[in-house]
C-alpha cells in the first residue's frame, strides 16, 4: 500500500498513530466518513486489522472498539464479513478485557438490525462467515478463543440454520467437557442462556450430563456456575424430569464443602421455588434450607436468611409449616442484620404460623430489647403485620418508640423521625404520634429537631393524623418558657427552654399556623424575647403567618392591617437594641438552619 496513493485523511491517520495510537483511533470515525464507504472497505480495514496484529493490548482494545464505528461506514451489512474476520484475532488475545471488548463488539454489529437492507443479508452472514468462525474458536488448542465462542454461541444460536445449530451445539457439549478450566468456566456459565433457546430433547441428551460433570467438578467457582444453568433447565423441564435432574444437583450444591456453593444456592432460594414449585422444594430441598439458615459460615447463614424473606412473601401456609423452628430461632441469631431480617420474616408470616399470641409477645419483648437499632427500626416499620388477629397493644408499641427516642445514638432518633413520617402517611400503625414528635423537637441535637420540622411541613396536612394537640403544646411552651407539668414528666425536660429549642418552637409553629389566633399571641410575646435570633425569627415567623391568605387575628374582629402595622411597631421598637437586627430579617431563615446561626445569640 503506498501512501503516495492514500487520501489526505488516511495519511494524517497514519501519523496521528504512529505517534498517539489511541488519540488517533478515537477519530477513525472522522477518517472512515471522510474516505466513503469503498476506499473505507478496501484500505482502512486493512489497515486496521495490521495494526491490530503488531499492537500491544491497550491498542487491541482500541481497535475493538474502532471496528463497531468502521462497520457504520463501510456499506450496511453486505460488507461486514472483513470486519467479523478481522475480530477473530481479538477474541483469541489471552487479555480477558481485550476479548470482552471483542465479544461486545461482534454482537452489536451482528444484531445491528439498521445496517441490514434485509433480513436474508443478516442470517446469510451468520451462515456463512459467523458459524464458521464461531467453529474454528471453540475447536482452538488454546484456551482464550473457546472462552469467546463459549460466550458467542448462545447469542448465534438462534438465527443459525438447523444444520448450523446442531454443529455449534457439538462445539458447545464439547467445551463443557475440556480439561481448561477456564474454558470450562466460560461454558458453564454462558450455559443458562443457551438452555432457553435450545429443543428440551437437546438439552437432555446433550448438556444433562455436562450439567451433572460441571456441577461435581474439582473447582467451586465452575460448580458455582452451574447452579443457575440449573434452574435455568428447570424451566424447561416436567416435574419429573425436575425430580430425576435437578434436585440432586441442588441437594448437593446446598450441602457442598465449599461455602462458596452453599452461598450461592442461598441467594439463588426464591429462583428455586418460583421454577420448581413449592411441592418439589418441600420435599426434596427444605431441610437441607433448613441447614443454610443455621449454617456454620456467617455469610452462607445470612444469605440463606436475607432470601428467605423473598420466599416468605410467596409461600404457602403449609411450607412455611417446615421452616417454623428455625425461623422461631432467628430473633436470638448472633448478626444484627439476621435479626433485621428475621422482623421481616416473622412480619410476613405470623399470620400464617400456628404461634400463640403469648409466644409472639415474648419474641417482640427479645426484639424490643435488642442492642442494635437497626433491629428496633426493622420492627417499627413492621408492626402494622403483626396486628390483626395478633391485636399488638399499644403497651408494646410505646415501649419500642421510647427505646428508640431514648437513645444515645443521635443518629438512631434521625431515623425515627424519618420512620415516623411514613407510619403516618401510610397509616402503618393506629397511634398518637405528638408526643414523641415533641420530644424529638426538643432534642438536643439540631439536625434532629429540623428534620422534625421538616417532616411537620409534610404531615400537617395528612388527613389521619391531627396536629392540635402538639400545636397546643408548642403555644403554651414558648408563651411559658416551659413545658406543661404533664409533658415535663414525659419528656424528661425540666426548666426552662433554652434559646435553640425557643428558635425550634417558633419555626415549628410557624408551619402549624393553622390556628393563627393563638400563634400569633405567642409569637408576639416571643418578639420580646431578650436574645436577638429568637426574637427576629419571631418577627420572621409574624411576618410570614399575617402575609399568607388565612391570616388570624391577635383577638377577634382585629383587621389584618392593624396587626401588620403591630408587627411594623414591633421591628421598629427593637432595631436599636440589637446589632444584628438590621440584617435579621435577610439572615435569620438562613442562619438557624444551622448550628452557627444558633450560636450567633452567645
Amino acid at each position: 500500500m503506498s501512501d503516495l496513493d492514500d487520501p489526505a485523511s488516511l495519511i494524517l491517520f497514519k501519523t496521528h498513530f504512529k505517534h498517539d495510537p489511541e488519540e488517533a483511533l478515537s477519530k477513525v470515525h472522522l477518517v472512515a466518513f471522510d474516505l466513503g464507504p469503498e476506499t473505507c472497505r478496501s484500505k482502512l480495514v486493512p489497515l486496521l486489522f495490521e495494526y491490530q496484529k503488531s499492537g500491544d493490548d491497550l491498542i487491541k482494545y482500541s481497535i475493538a472498539i474502532a471496528w463497531k464505528t468502521v462497520s457504520k461506514f463501510v456499506g450496511g451489512g453486505l460488507y461486514f464479513k472483513p470486519i467479523l474476520l478481522s475480530l477473530e484475532h481479538i477474541l483469541s488475545q489471552e487479555e480477558p478485557f481485550v476479548r470482552e471488548k471483542g465479544i461486545e463488539t461482534f454482537l452489536e454489529i451482528i444484531h445491528d438490525n439498521k445496517s441490514f437492507t434485509c433480513p436474508a443479508i443478516q442470517i446469510s452472514l451468520i451462515n456463512d462467515t459467523v458459524c464458521p468462525m464461531l467453529k474454528r474458536l471453540a475447536n482452538d488448542d488454546w484456551f482464550a478463543a473457546p472462552s469467546s465462542a463459549c460466550c458467542l454461541i448462545p447469542k448465534v444460536y438462534p438465527l443459525a440454520s438447523p444444520q448450523n445449530q446442531a454443529d455449534l451445539l457439538q462445539c458447545y457439549h464439547h467445551m463443557c467437557e475440556t480439561t481448561f478450566v477456564l474454558v470450562k468456566l466460560a461454558a458453564s456459565r454462558n450455559l443458562k442462556d443457551l438452555f432457553n433457546h435450545i429443543d428440551i430433547e437437546d438439552a437432555i441428551s446433550l448438556f444433562w450430563l455436562a450439567l451433572k460433570n460441571i456441577a461435581n467438578d474439582t473447582q467451586d467457582r465452575v460448580r458455582i456456575e452451574a447452579l443457575e444453568s440449573c434452574i435455568s433447565f428447570g424451566k424447561r423441564c416436567t416435574n419429573e424430569q425436575n425430580e430425576s435432574f435437578n434436585m440432586p444437583i441442588l441437594k448437593d450444591a446446598m450441602q457442598d464443602q465449599s461455602w462458596r456453593v452453599r452461598k450461592q444456592s442461598s441467594s439463588l432460594l426464591k429462583q428455586i421455588y418460583s421454577t420448581f414449585g413449592a411441592k418439589l422444594v418441600d420435599t426434596h430441598l427444605s431441610g437441607h434450607i433448613c441447614q443454610l439458615m443455621n449454617d456454620k459460615v456467617e455469610w452462607v447463614r445470612s444469605q440463606a436468611i436475607e432470601s428467605f424473606v423473598q420466599c416468605a412473601k410467596i409461600l404457602e401456609s403449609e411450607s412455611i409449616e417446615l421452616y417454623k423452628k428455625q425461623i422461631m430461632m432467628l430473633p436470638v441469631d448472633a448478626n444484627p442484620e439476621n435479626r433485621k431480617h428475621a422482623v421481616s420474616i416473622l412480619a410476613i408470616i405470623a399470620q400464617d404460623l400456628n404461634i400463640c399470641r403469648v409466644y409472639i409477645k415474648s419474641i417482640l419483648n427479645i426484639l424490643i430489647n435488642d442492642n442494635h437499632h437497626t433491629v428496633k427500626l426493622a420492627l417499627l416499620n413492621s408492626l402494622n403485620l403483626f396486628q390483626g388477629e395478633l391485636a399488638i397493644e399499644d403497651e408494646i408499641i410505646h415501649r419500642l418508640l421510647n427505646e428508640l427516642k431514648t437513645s444515645t445514638s443521635w443518629r438512631v432518633r434521625l431515623s425515627l423521625v424519618k420512620e415516623i413520617e411514613v407510619l403516618i402517611k401510610e397509616r402503618i400503625i393506629n397511634y398518637n404520634f405528638s408526643g414523641i414528635i415533641l420530644e424529638l423537637l426538643l432534642d438536643h441535637v439540631y439536625k434532629v429537631r429540623i428534620s422534625t420540622i421538616d417532616i411537620l411541613s409534610k404531615l400537617k396536612d395528612v388527613s389521619n393524623w391531627d396536629c392540635k394537640e402538639l400545636f397546643n403544646n408548642l403555644c403554651v411552651a414558648l408563651e411559658n418558657n416551659k413545658l406543661p407539668p404533664a409533658i415535663q414528666q414525659a419528656c424528661g425536660h425540666q426548666g426552662s427552654l433554652n434559646y435553640k429549642l425557643r428558635i425550634t418552637i417558633i419555626k415549628a409553629l410557624t408551619v402549624l399556623h393553622d390556628q393563627d389566633e393563638y400563634a400569633v399571641k405567642v409569637l408576639n410575646l416571643a418578639v420580646k424575647d431578650p436574645v436577638p435570633n429568637v426574637k427576629t425569627a419571631a418577627e420572621e415567623a409574624l411576618e410570614f403567618i399575617c402575609s399568607g391568605n388565612n391570616c388570624a387575628k391577635d383577638t377577634p374582629g382585629e383587621p389584618i392591617s392593624q396587626l401588620t402595622d403591630k408587627f411594623n411597631m414591633l421591628t421598629v421598637k427593637y432595631s436599636d437594641e440589637s446589632a444584628c437586627s438590621s440584617v435579621a430579617s435577610t439572615q435569620i431563615m438562613n442562619t438557624v438552619s444551622g448550628d452557627s446561626g444558633e450560636m450567633i445569640a452567645e
